[in-house]
């Protein structure tokens, strides 16, 4: 998984599916911060297979994680704002704002 390269690259753990069927990375920046990835590769926003991924309690966050390149057909900046009060808590991003706010994290880490 691409994601998961870049996000080892950060000096960030990364686990692979840790619990099959729920969700595909496990990141673990902090011992405080941790978030559960699920990772779609869509050409189109399916808000029913959207709800059935849950938020997972035992992470600070919990995304489904889009590429990039899927932006111009999701439109996920634009509809997010619309879809994710109907999530449980579950937040939607693009590969590049997840490693956007990896870095600051672990460059706050770093000069902490």
């Amino acid at each position: 998984m691409d994601l998961a390269a870049k996000l080892s690259e950060l000096g960030i753990r990364v686990t692979l599916w840790p619990h099959i069927d729920q969700y595909d990375l496990l990141v673990e920046l902090t011992r405080k911060v941790r978030w559960a990835i699920d990772v779609k590769d869509w050409t189109y926003l399916d808000e029913e297979r959207l709800k059935r991924v849950q938020y997972q309690a035992e992470t600070t966050e919990t995304f489904i994680v889009f590429p990039d390149e899927r932006e111009d057909y999701l439109r996920i900046r634009v509809r997010r704002e619309q879809l994710e009060p109907e999530l449980q808590g579950v937040r939607l991003r693009l590969f590049s704002e997840v490693i956007a706010d990896a870095n600051a994290i672990m460059e706050q880490k770093k000069n902490a």
